[in-house]
């Protein structure tokens, strides 16, 4: 025994240090370039950004936590270094739950989680990177400490609400991984039907309580402080929703995420290699489980029971879509899609355990898992690679435009710095290269040039990357403003005249409004 836990641990050491070494290479560029979206610019130097406002209330513990101790800092290297270090411990809890012990599948897992779009996307907002990958970390090690030990139940529920307290789209990775776990018993020759039923109930209490211990915790601390939570992405809504809703949700959500392949959800299947390879995956996918079920025909409960968790896995991995609905889902929230990319590879390896691949149908079915896994985990990558290639010349074309717009600043006749700042209206995007580094393969948290300088944040890319901070007139000025005769008449950049000085104002007019 001693022997065999020594095996197992050092098989779990090198799948963590070749995970770990893997997200390192894909993620380089962004881990050594400071790379600023329109978030990320803000949270300078230190910052969680918004907390809980968002519902993230121990992302404010962590915040306050981490502030008091001055290690708050958005560092792009160290803080996206640990990261990679929270998703490769994950993936090793994942391994470990779902039993995959051929080291090339195990080693394609690790792979798929370090390099998926999700995880690029977190890394636009490096601020935070660290929480999210602690989120992540609580999310699996809920469900491992379920499937490992027997009186995990309250220790399960206390990390999940941890998780969902830090960001709530990790929440669908423990359902997600809860019912992966389930298919990953009823492929187990030795469990039950009986089992399998005991452990979904344990599983879905677990997961509720985790939910419940959450709100609990979070309206105790709104109360508190005197806060409410904000209108975004759907969380001020989370949790409320009328029964009469629920079947157009989880239509539209199953409807994504079958339909992912074709229309590229949330920019997760973005070129034709990667559409055509989730595609044929799928397919390898459907054959495998129906090898699987025609395995289990003399149990029929086993099969129908495995039949059931794959119907329910699509809910399941896009569940952020019901969780906040009618909002504006995007890559950063669908992380648990990555397991698609882990269930051929599982069902896979529970036919190899039964002696079921044997035939050349069989294993040219897992080849083929292999290679078009293989393929995707490559494609992330690359796209890995274009998205962070795209945010990094639309950083600089942006710090030259402010930098134009700033000296053109300085030579406006009757400028002084006690003149109140005033910016109108939204550049064009033809001013910048129209040709963005690879556009049609951009991640949710990216965006091009003129969308930065067209932001809310716009104005600290001067603070930040000029050093200049200047008087703002307020809402209520600019508003004032914007409707004088004189300024109405003005050009827009970067024609003569669009920056002018107008009473005590510096009226700086950017587009029309």
């Amino acid at each position: 025994m001693t022997i065999n836990m020594k095996t197992q641990g050092e098989k779990y050491l090198k799948l963590f240090l070749w995970t770990f070494l893997f997200g390192i290479f894909v993620h380089i560029f962004g881990l050594v370039n400071t790379l600023s979206n329109y978030d990320d610019i803000i949270i300078q130097p230190t910052g969680v950004g918004s907390s809980l406002v968002l519902g993230r209330w121990f992302l404010r513990t962590l915040d306050i936590l981490t502030t008091s101790l001055g290690i708050n800092y958005n560092l792009p290297w160290l803080n996206g270094a640990v990261f990679i270090f929270f998703i490769a411990l994950s993936a090793v809890l994942v391994i470990s739950v779902l039993g995959i012990e051929k080291r090339l599948y195990a080693l394609l897992v690790g792979f798929a989680m370090v390099s998926f779009p999700a995880v690029t996307s977190v890394m636009f907002f490096k601020y935070t990177t660290i929480y999210y990958g602690l989120s992540l970390l609580f999310a699996a090690a809920a469900v491992w400490l379920s499937a490992k030990w027997k009186y995990a139940f309250p220790c399960s529920v206390l990390l999940l609400a941890l998780s969902l307290g830090i960001y709530q789209a990790y929440f669908p990775v423990a359902v997600t991984l809860y019912l992966l776990l389930l298919i990953k018993q009823a492929l187990d020759e030795d469990s039950s039907f009986a089992q399998l039923v005991k452990h979904g109930v344990y599983y879905l209490a677990t997961l509720v309580a985790g939910l419940v211990l959450y709100f609990v915790i979070l309206n105790a601390y709104l109360a508190a402080v005197g806060n409410e939570l904000v209108s975004y992405q759907g969380l001020s809504t989370m949790g409320a929703i009328s029964l009469s809703q629920y079947p157009r949700f989880i239509a539209e959500c199953v409807k994504n995420f079958f339909l992912m392949p074709v229309n590229g959800y949330c920019a997760l299947a973005t070129g034709r290699i990667l559409k055509g390879s989730y595609l044929v995956l799928g397919a390898i996918s459907i054959l495998l489980l129906a090898l699987s079920i025609i395995k289990r025909r003399k149990t029929p409960l086993k099969a129908l029971s495995l039949a059931l968790f794959a119907l329910l896995l699509p809910i399941g991995i896009n569940l952020i879509s019901v969780m906040s609905p009618d909002s504006d889902i995007y890559t950063i929230m669908v992380y648990p899609f990555v397991f698609v990319l882990c269930l051929p590879l599982l069902l896979l390896s529970g036919l190899e355990k039964a002696g079921a691949v044997r035939g050349i149908p069989t294993k040219l079915l897992g080849t083929g898992a292999v290679f078009f896994v293989s393929l995707i985990v490559a494609m992330n990558t690359y796209y890995a690679n274009v998205n962070y290639s795209s945010i990094y010349y639309a950083n600089r074309q942006v710090e030259n435009y402010f930098n134009s717009v700033l000296t053109q600043v300085h030579m406006t006749e009757g400028y002084d710095t006690g003149k109140k700042w005033v910016i109108l209206g939204q550049v064009d995007s033809k001013f910048f290269n129209v040709r963005e580094w690879g556009k049609p393969h951009i991640y949710g948290g990216n965006t091009d040039a003129a969308g930065l300088a067209n932001a809310y944040s716009r104005v600290f890319w001067m603070h930040n990357y000029m050093g200049h901070t200047a008087p703002y007139a307020n809402v209520v000025e600019s508003a004032a403003v914007a409707k004088l005769p004189e300024v109405a008449a003005m050009p827009t950049w970067p024609d003569y005249g669009s920056i002018k000085v107008v009473d005590e104002y510096l009226v700086i007019k950017l587009g029309e409004q």
